[in-house]
């Protein structure tokens, strides 16, 4: 086991090319934010242009007594995903706090050597989602990072990707 902290950094080269997530990093401009991360081939990163359009869908669902929150990212490399568990065994309330705070919401792309382009929107979504979502979430019996899986699995099951960000922009 090692003893020393793994930096968002180096945590994202070690991802397949493809690998989605959100997490903390520092800005001398901002502070404290959360953002999203991509691991991509430098070659794909290069593809995203000057100015890439860059969309972001969210949604609080259900599945059973989970309420996943799960964040969909369009960019023109293609159709991401991540979850997120407000009751994760590591906590979520940096994250939280950051969402409910930052109007804007970056976008981190990596490479096997480090970070390649920080791209800032002006919108965050998930400030606004989280508004509406975090009674419910207040509100719900705490869930088991199992139950966690199950429920991501579960949703996986019934809709697909495409499918779910169909859904998201109905609502």
């Amino acid at each position: 086991m090692r003893d020393d902290p793994v930096t968002t950094e180096e945590f994202m080269k070690q991802q397949k090319p493809g690998a989605m997530l959100y997490s903390r990093f520092w800005t001398e401009l901002h502070g404290w934010e959360t953002g999203i991360m991509f691991r991509e081939d430098a070659r794909q990163i290069a593809r995203l242009g000057k100015h890439p359009q860059i969309h972001l869908r969210a949604t609080l669902m259900q599945q059973e007594a989970v309420f996943p929150i799960i964040i969909l990212v369009k960019t023109p490399l293609g159709l991401s995903e991540c979850f997120f568990n407000y009751h994760s065994p590591s906590g979520s309330d940096d994250y939280v706090t950051d969402w409910l705070k930052q109007a804007h919401l970056s976008f981190l792309f990596f490479t096997h050597r480090g970070r390649e382009r920080h791209i800032i929107v002006k919108y965050n979504p998930l400030r606004d989602l989280l508004r509406e979502a975090l009674p419910v979430l207040r509100a719900a019996t705490p869930w088991t990072m199992a139950e966690f899986d199950e429920a991501k699995a579960a949703i996986h099951q019934r809709i697909t990707l495409k499918g779910l960000w169909g859904a998201i922009a109905e609502q």
